[in-house]
Formats: structure tokens, sequence, C-alpha cells
């Protein structure tokens, strides 16, 4: 009958609609499966890592709600709440430290100083830091004297570094400023006894030891006649007038050990930092950053 194809064709029309829908729903359920599923059912290990994070927080336990932050971000590194604790915890860091110091606890001031490193905190905020745990930690300036006086022999290169941190706190030193004079014009002498004995292979060598120099005191007395004996001995006058070209991979290690160095010394691990400093001493003695390395670790070594 007429009327009861139409009412059919109404019905077929009205399941095609409704099984559109209903497959429309299905893929939006899909496509929005897990931020709804995270919002009905939320991860309660995420939770209880941030919650223990907020609550070790509150509590001045940096290090330990570090921990649950972190362990909250294993789970969910972009969760907004796990940058947030990250950034507090560092923040409070940083405050604890300029409390560590203010109350003379120089030990737990360079743990906080770490933490907040490690965490992050911005550049500025931790250079200020380090400098003001260098000087609060810095030995008396007549100790410092002697013991630069009885390495001289034994390490000259820490030797060198003392005299120069008495000098960034006590520029007209004359104690500081004859040790440092003593120890350059060494360096000069090495450096040209070796250019003379090996022109081709200390050439580099050479070359650096009197940028290094020039560096550190560029109106040492040494440095015009170190560079006439270099000039007679064959050195090409633009080599001994400019610091050497070091290779870019010694280059880069060089830089890698001062980031390690600077690291170190931002954790009070004065041992390590020394050992770096070597290293990168080694691989580009004339770098201008040495000297500021090293008197850094001349005033924090104990």
């Amino acid at each position: 009958m007429p009327g009861a194809s139409a009412e059919s064709r109404r019905g077929f029309r009205g399941a095609a609609v409704a099984l559109l829908v209903a497959a429309l729903l299905l893929g939006m359920l899909g496509l929005f499966r897990e931020p709804l599923g995270r919002a009905l059912l939320p991860d309660s290990a995420l939770a209880g890592q941030l919650a223990a994070g907020d609550a070790a927080l509150a509590a001045g336990a940096l290090a330990v709600a570090a921990g649950h932050y972190r362990a909250a971000a294993a789970r969910e590194p972009d969760h907004p709440r796990v940058h947030a604790g990250l950034e507090a915890v560092a923040q409070a860091a940083l405050v604890q430290v300029d409390q560590a110091l203010a109350s003379g606890r120089p030990e737990a001031a360079a743990d906080a100083l770490g933490l907040a490193a490690r965490l992050g905190a911005p550049g500025d905020a931790l250079r200020q830091r380090q400098a003001a745990l260098a000087a609060a930690i810095a030995p008396p300036v007549e100790q410092v004297l002697q013991r630069a006086l009885a390495g001289e022999t034994s390490d000259p290169a820490a030797a060198l570094a003392d005299y120069l941190s008495v000098l960034a706190r006590e520029p007209g030193h004359p104690l500081a400023l004859d040790g440092r004079q003593r120890l350059l014009q060494r360096r000069l002498d090495l450096a040209l006894a070796a250019f003379e004995a090996d022109p081709h292979g200390a050439r580099d060598f050479a070359s650096g030891e009197l940028a290094a120099v020039q560096a550190l005191d560029p109106g040492h007395l040494g440095l015009p006649l170190a560079r006439q004996r270099l000039e007679a001995s064959g050195m090409p006058a633009a080599v001994v007038a400019a610091r050497p070209r070091v290779p870019a991979e010694a280059a880069a290690e060089a830089l890698r050990w001062r980031g390690i160095a600077e690291e170190a010394l931002g954790r009070g691990e004065w041992a390590r930092a020394g050992t770096a400093l070597q290293h990168a001493r080694r691989l580009d003695p004339g770098h201008e950053a040495l000297g500021r390395l090293e008197r850094r670790l001349a005033d924090a070594r104990p």
C-alpha cells in the first residue's frame, strides 16, 4: 500500500540517521577517550606523587619533593602540575641558599644550590649565589698566601690560582703580585725552552702559554722579551701575537670540561672541579674563562 511504503521509507531513513549519529559518537569517543578517561578516572599513582611532592615542599624537604615530582613526570611529563612543582622546588632551594648563607651554614647552602642547579634554576640567580657562597667559605687571605707559597713547586697551577684569588679580593696585594709574577714568568720560561728545543712540535704549546700569560696579566714584564725570543727562534710574529687556533674537537672538549668544573663548583665538589679544570687547561690553555674558574676554585677550596 502507498501509505505503508512511505512509512517504511521514513523508518529506514530514521534508522540510517540514528546509525550515522551513533557512528559519529563512537568516533568522537575514540578520539577523546584518553582525555575523557583522565578526567573521569584520574591516574591515582600520579595524583599520589603530586600530593606527596606538595606535602614535602610545604615541609621544606626539597630533595624529597623533587623526587616525587620527578616520579610524577615519569608518568606524565607534560602535566602542568609537574612543571609547577619542580619550579617551586627550584625557587625554594634558592631561598634556602640565602637562609643558609645568612645563618653561616655554607655546607647547607652548597647542597641547596646544587639542587637548584639540577632543577634548572635561572643562571643569573645561580651565579649570584655561587659568588656569595665562594665568598662565605673563602679562607683568610693570609692562609691562601701561605698555601700558594708552599705549592709553587709542587702544584704551580694551584698556587697561581691562589695568587689570582687573593688579587681578585685585594687587587694590589704585593705578595700576591710577586707570586703571580714568578709563576707566570716560569710558564714563559718553560714555553720558550720547549719551543727552542722543538720549534715545530712545541709551537702551539708555546703560543698558547704566551696567550695565557697575556690573558692573566697583560702587563707582565716578561711578555715583550718572550715575544722577541720566540720570533728570533723562528715563530712568525703573527702567531706570537695571537692566541693559537685550538682544533674544534679540542675546543669542544675543553668547553665540556669547563662546564663540568662550573657545575662542580656550584655543588661544592672542589676536587671534581679541580680535575675538570686540569683537563680544560690541557686542551685549551689560553682560554680566558680558565682564570675566572680557577680563581673561584681557589676561593672555595678549604
